[in-house]
């Protein structure tokens, strides 16, 4: 968040490994384009929404996270920029849970990991089972 609200904020050499390079932006709006009416245009205003999204007071405190009623897995990759330990906050913040951390997987890396289907539909038959 430092890095969106403050532009000559230089991140750690440790993080910058794990932040999305100009590639995965690029696969990014490929794949949006694939996957949108609008085309790769519409996600600039997708982006522009979540900038503004990001540069405001958009957190949410341990107690209004702790209300959250519906099924949730907190996903992260294990070389992801996300911290573990804020994970492991979230999911055991978040009543019921669910942590998962995919191996050699990046932020946006998650979303092409071959046990992502299967996960999503554990948390789904599980829910429906409650």
């Amino acid at each position: 968040v430092l890095m969106n609200r403050d532009p000559s904020h230089v991140p750690s050499p440790d993080l910058v490994p794990l932040l999305p390079s100009p590639k995965d932006f690029l696969d990014m709006r490929r794949g949006y384009q694939d996957q949108n009416p609008g085309g790769s245009g519409a996600m600039v205003p997708v982006m522009h929404k979540l900038g503004t999204l990001l540069n405001s007071d958009w957190g949410f405190s341990d107690d209004q996270i702790a209300t959250i009623g519906m099924p949730v897995m907190v996903l992260i990759g294990d070389r992801d920029f996300i911290r573990p330990a804020h994970a492991v906050h979230m999911a055991e913040t978040i009543p019921d849970a669910w942590l998962a951390v995919l191996p050699d997987s990046t932020h946006l890396g998650v979303l092409d990991r071959p046990e992502l289907p299967g996960l999503v539909l554990d948390l789904i038959t599980s829910a429906e089972g409650d």
